[in-house]
């Protein structure tokens, strides 16, 4: 589910995926706030400014990024598939400037890519992975350093492993003596990733991780939720200009 910065409001996918549904926190209806239809709806999220949302839809089998107003409306397609390649987790940079996206491509390899809101020609690689791994969840640190990267890898929370891509784009393992999951749930300051272990309808231990020494620390245990809210610069108030215009880069 996506979570807006200072409305109050949140959005998620309806249970059967078709729709878009907002949240009103002081208010009982839910809305629909589709902006596509006929299409399933994988995954959402809200830009920092709250102005807009990033989602995932497919249609006929083939996927595509899409970013509207936050009430569904003016969708602009940024990213789409050719080849069968397939779109999961998103996350915007705290500054509203890009979208860092992971792909699943049709043999098997996820990458982690980053695409520039401004200049929707230029994305940037930030990560490919083997064949037979996936991209659960990727959070950016706060000042968009560029050196790291938190990724949950696995394909749901039961096989779920946190790992942070390294300067050098390898992943540095998490908690890998772990008995059971492991999730990144975002960063607490730049050099320092919030991991979650367990869970899965159980209850959950956390721990920060020190990306510099790669030390970990235990910070609670027997946990029902948690989120992370790292510091960050003031969210933007709007979106790049060049948004408002519909080309759309194609990926295998």
């Amino acid at each position: 589910m996506g979570t807006p910065h200072g409305d109050g409001r949140g959005v998620r996918l309806s249970g059967d995926g078709t729709e878009l549904d907002k949240r009103y926190l002081d208010q009982k209806p839910i809305d629909d706030i589709s902006p596509l239809h006929g299409v399933s709806y994988l995954s959402v999220t809200y830009h920092p400014s709250g102005l807009a949302l990033a989602f995932v839809a497919e249609r006929n089998g083939r996927q595509s990024i899409w970013l509207s107003s936050n009430l569904g409306e003016d969708p602009k397609r940024l990213v789409f598939s050719t080849e069968g390649t397939e779109f999961g987790a998103l996350e915007f940079s705290p500054d509203g400037g890009t979208l860092v996206y992971a792909a699943q491509h049709a043999d098997g390899h996820p990458e982690v890519l980053a695409l520039d809101l401004a200049n929707r020609s230029f994305i940037r690689w930030l990560w490919r992975g083997e064949p037979g791994q996936h991209v659960i969840s990727v959070f950016q640190p706060p000042g968009r350093t560029g050196r790291f990267l938190g990724l949950t890898l696995g394909t749901s929370c039961d096989d779920s492993t946190a790992t942070v891509r390294g300067p050098d784009r390898t992943l540095i393992p998490i908690l890998p003596d772990a008995s059971g999951p492991t999730r990144v749930l975002g960063w607490l300051d730049r050099t320092h990733v919030l991991v979650v272990a367990g869970g899965c309808g159980e209850a959950l231990d956390l721990t920060a991780f020190d990306v510099r020494s790669e030390a970990s620390v235990p910070l609670v245990t027997g946990v029902t939720a948690a989120a992370s809210r790292a510091p960050a610069p003031p969210a933007p108030t709007s979106l790049p200009q060049e948004v408002e215009t519909e080309v759309g880069s194609g990926v295998g």
